[in-house]
């Protein structure tokens, strides 16, 4: 499965949220970025961290954190958490509303992506919660979005 995953995850990155032109405006993603630059430097599978490279403005990373059985034989519910890291300067000014905080927006955009439709590449995603966390990065916000996933 783990194979299968993989090759099904990258499919949702390379046909959801790569393409998706309002997650890249909110990260501050550059025009013209590479599916492999975004996945590299903006968009990357690392699992938990609290501290991260400085040499972005908006950084998310995720990765899978845990599975839990459940009452159907072989089937996991597994959790896949996104850590949103944006730079101070920019933590404000991605909206008309300067109340409105980036991070928060991007966690907003995520579940659109990976809810809008019932399924999607198979599995079949929902909310776990959301909530800021502390960092290590000086002059950084960071704000996590948990999902849980199974295979449909």
């Amino acid at each position: 499965m783990l194979m299968t995953w993989v090759k099904e995850w990258n499919d949702i990155i390379r046909d959801v949220s790569y393409p998706d032109e309002e997650i890249k405006r909110l990260m501050l993603v550059p025009e013209g970025t590479g599916i492999i630059e975004f996945v590299d430097r903006y968009f990357v599978r690392a699992g938990y961290t609290s501290t991260l490279l400085t040499n972005e403005n908006v950084r998310i990373v995720y990765g899978n954190v845990a599975a839990e059985d459940t009452d159907v034989p072989n089937v996991k519910k597994n959790e896949m958490s996104f850590d949103i890291y944006v730079k101070q300067e920019h933590a404000h000014n991605a909206s008309r509303d300067r109340l409105e905080m980036r991070q928060e927006l991007i966690a907003n955009r995520l579940p659109y992506l990976l809810t809008k439709n019932r399924y999607l590449g198979g599995y079949r995603f929902w909310i776990k919660g959301q909530y800021d966390l502390g960092t290590k990065t000086i002059g950084y916000t960071r704000y996590n979005i948990s999902f849980y996933y199974m295979k449909v």
